[in-house]
């Protein structure tokens, strides 16, 4: 039986969140979860990412949103290079009240135009993050966390599902 590692999320002092640009080739990450929603953006090159039972292949441009809790892993299929981003839970539950009966739906096979046209804003977020992580210029924290509050508000309002719903009178 495979051993499934809990994954503790190094993040910033600064920022509350972990952000970077990874490169690697042919690094395999193995099954592990964490109590933190992350993204994937794939810049550059191939990589095969497995979400429970199933797993895909990520090209340049295509991005995926991992839910917290949930057992996933990843292997560069050649050199690749793309942004993470994990936000965890705890974080999270300062803003969105009911984040525990949460799932945010991004990747389902159902991405039609106008979801698609969602997933692009994604994209667009995680770029200019980027952008001022690379230059870490005066005011960072203050930009950084704009576009992340922004970015939560977009999954949360175009891409959140209720798992389950609590009857509060018998709570």
């Amino acid at each position: 039986m495979e051993k499934i590692n809990y994954e503790q999320i190094r993040t910033s002092v600064v920022t509350k969140v972990r952000f970077c640009t990874l490169t690697n080739k042919g690094r395999y990450v193995p099954n592990h979860w964490h109590r933190a929603i992350e993204l994937v953006y794939l810049l550059e090159g191939e990589l095969l990412v497995s979400v429970e039972n199933n797993s895909r292949i990520l090209h340049p441009g295509e991005c995926m949103l991992i839910n917290a809790n949930v057992i996933h892993s990843n292997k560069a299929i050649s050199f690749n290079k793309y942004i993470l981003l994990q936000i965890p839970l705890d974080f999270i539950e300062n803003f969105i009240s009911n984040i525990q009966q949460v799932k945010f739906i991004v990747n389902d096979g159902q991405e039609n135009e106008l979801k698609q046209q969602k997933i692009n804003k994604i994209k667009v977020f995680l770029r200019k993050m980027k952008e001022l992580d690379d230059k870490c210029e005066e005011n960072f924290l203050l930009y950084f966390n704009c576009l992340l509050f922004e970015l939560l508000c977009l999954i949360q309002r175009d891409f959140s599902e209720k798992v389950y719903q609590i009857d509060v009178s018998q709570k």
